[in-house]
């Protein structure tokens, strides 16, 4: 059927220079410059844009439903995806066929192109994710590399920032933040994990704890600075304020109470703070 004969989409409402230009969907509110507009990006990554060169010039809309986009750019590449929600610059720009998102600060989930279910709060959180689902960043930077990582949870400051795994949980400013490929993890506390690598099964509860943790797996900490020296140590449970502090490289322990086996090392490293 010609367009100029098709039935007009219902439910639209836009505010801004150039929002839901030829928009197709039904049901979406934009407010803003350029949002919810496929042709307006025409620059930076994924070029050249099929809305904007060739054949396909100029005549790209939104055809998804249920969508809100407030904020310069923001959802700006969407096409099919449905009932996503952005509020902020840029927010969600890259998004063409994901749905059920939510974005909630300047660049949250920038990046994202067709990854779902994915629920992001603060400045550039979940801002590199592509393709990956599931997840919940709340706060600056949380989750800010994740690309293709599924079931994980960030909520503070830098929280699993540099994951790109699947099925942690970071609570806390900088908790499980170099996290790369571990999995499994647990992190509450400020600091928690703060070192974690390529670590899984790790559980660390309580400010500092496991920080200097990097390789060591299935460990347990429970407790401000437990375990807190371990690097590559396995198989540990601590309970207990500074329990097992000092232990770097020591493995198969279980200390229950404060400073419990707090120098079980061969080597003693110097305590934070000191010479």
């Amino acid at each position: 059927m010609p367009e100029s004969l098709a039935a007009p989409p219902q439910g639209n409402a836009k505010l801004g220079k150039q929002a839901l230009q030829r928009n197709r969907g039904n049901d979406n509110t934009a407010v803003g410059v350029q949002a919810m507009n496929p042709n307006s990006v025409c620059t930076g990554a994924g070029v050249p844009n099929a809305c904007c060169t060739g054949p396909g010039r100029g005549k790209c809309g939104n055809e998804g439903s249920g969508n809100t986009a407030v904020g310069r750019s923001a959802l700006a590449e969407n096409t099919t995806g449905a009932t996503n929600t952005a509020v902020g610059l840029q927010a969600l720009s890259s998004n063409r066929d994901g749905a059920f998102n939510s974005a909630v600060g300047a660049h949250a989930l920038d990046a994202n192109t067709s990854g779902s279910h994915n629920s992001a709060l603060g400045f550039e959180a979940l801002a590199f994710g592509t393709t990956a689902s599931n997840n919940t960043a709340v706060g600056a930077f949380a989750l800010r590399v994740n690309t293709t990582g599924a079931h994980n949870a960030a909520l503070g400051f830098n929280a699993l920032a540099s994951n790109t795994a699947s099925n942690n949980t970071a609570v806390g400013s900088l908790a499980l933040q170099l996290n790369t490929t571990g999995v499994a993890n647990t992190a509450v506390g400020t600091a928690a994990l703060a070192n974690n690598t390529t670590a899984s099964n790790n559980t660390a509860i309580g400010e500092n704890a496991m920080l200097t943790n990097t390789t060591g797996n299935h460990n347990s900490a429970v407790g401000r600075s437990a375990l807190f020296f371990n690097t590559i140590g396995e198989h540990n449970a601590a309970l207990g304020f500074e329990a097992l502090a000092f232990s770097t490289t020591a493995s198969n322990n279980t200390a229950v109470g404060s400073r419990a086996l707090r120098l079980n090392v061969s080597v003693r490293p110097s305590p934070p703070g000191r010479a």
